[in-house]
């Protein structure tokens, strides 16, 4: 069997890559980075010297992955992509054919399901076929109705990727309709409750990996969780939910919001068909799930699919990321503060705390 290497695209969703990088050291695994700049953050770490590759601008092609190539050791015989970014996953997608030509392993499920379950106006149906969990109400027009989230209908638009904009207030949806192209959006009720993520591994077999995740503290307009834990399964049908996705021809990594409201009815938000940014809670909290991506990318026979919802806690945080943010305080972090030190756990659990990224620890 061809020796598969896996190659990760620093400079965007970096906890992640940091994560990966980790497990794959722990694991013996050789891989490559390929920097986004010299003002990269990963030259602050450890993982710097498997930097093989500087990129001098975001832009992707083929003629990139060329010098690419040429700039691997000799002995890589199959370079192979990791999900890390909606940008990358997106070129790598629209350009599959010219890129297995080049000799890279693209890992990636049929481009039709992968956009379906990342647009945002299309994955309620699908989730709702298989899970029979509703997302929040649309609201019919573009009018102010009271706390809103407005959504791109395509992640990604002229080149940059789109993200929701939570609307709690008047002056906030008038604000951001004037930013927008109102007919590329629709608009959806906004759902106060526990935010709680599936994360989860559907390899090529239909066998899979999932822990369920805790969002406790989040960066504004709804940008990057800060502090997160692992918890107990709300109340889906993991089972029912991944054989469904396989069969309508799925399979990578998997990562499902929910919002859990007041009266405990939960209420589907969105997919992300990529590796997440609190990837490093993967490695305590269910380790097999990025053995299962491993073994994934060497068509290795998938084993027994399992579901971690054992009540262990383990914890993930980015202390820069909250401690520099006003941040929104989700309900379980409300019912622990009057026991912990917000501050001293952000540091003590921060990604960034390890050796290996020491120069980044509550500075980046």
């Amino acid at each position: 069997m061809t020796a598969v290497t896996p190659i990760i695209f620093s400079g965007h969703n970096e906890r992640a890559v940091i994560a990966l990088c980790r497990y794959l050291k722990d694991n013996n695994v050789p891989f490559f980075i390929v920097s986004r700049s010299g003002n990269d953050a990963i030259y602050r770490t450890d993982w710097r010297r498997n930097v093989v590759f500087q990129r001098d601008s975001d832009e992707l092609s083929i003629k990139l992955m060329q010098k690419i190539n040429q700039a691997l050791p000799i002995h890589v015989e199959t370079p192979a992509f990791c999900p890390t970014s909606e940008f990358l996953n997106a070129f790598i997608l629209e350009n599959r054919q010219p890129l297995e030509g080049l000799g890279w392993l693209v890992n990636f499920p049929d481009s039709d399901i992968y956009q379906d379950l990342s647009n945002k106006a299309r994955s309620p149906k699908i989730i709702q076929s298989l899970t029979a969990i509703m997302p929040p109400p649309s609201l019919s027009s573009m009018q102010w109705q009271g706390p809103c989230v407005l959504k791109p209908k395509y992640n990604i638009s002229n080149g940059k990727v789109l993200y929701p904009l939570l609307c709690n207030t008047k002056a906030e949806f008038i604000k951001n309709l004037r930013a927008i192209e109102s007919t590329e959006w629709f608009i959806q009720k906004l759902i106060v409750g526990d935010s709680i993520y599936l994360c989860s591994y559907l390899d090529k077999s239909g066998a899979w990996s999932a822990y369920w995740q805790e969002n406790l503290l989040q960066q504004p307009g709804g940008k990057s969780m800060v502090l997160s834990r692992s918890t107990r399964n709300p109340g889906v049908d993991v089972p029912s939910l991944m054989q469904g996705l396989h069969g309508l021809g799925y399979f990578g990594p998997f990562m499902m919001e929910i919002i859990r409201d007041k009266v405990g009815v939960l209420h589907f938000i969105e997919v992300n068909p990529r590796f997440w940014g609190p990837l490093e809670l993967c490695r305590s909290a269910c380790p097999s799930l990025l053995g299962r991506f491993l073994s994934d990318l060497n068509s290795q026979a998938g084993h027994c699919s399992e579901e971690v919802s054992n009540g262990l806690t383990y914890w993930y945080a980015w202390a820069f990321g909250a401690l520099n943010s006003k941040c929104h305080v989700y309900p379980g972090l409300n019912s622990l503060l009057s026991r912990v030190d917000t501050t001293e756990m952000l540091l003590k659990y921060d990604v960034y705390a390890g050796s290996d990224t020491k120069e980044l620890h509550n500075r980046h």
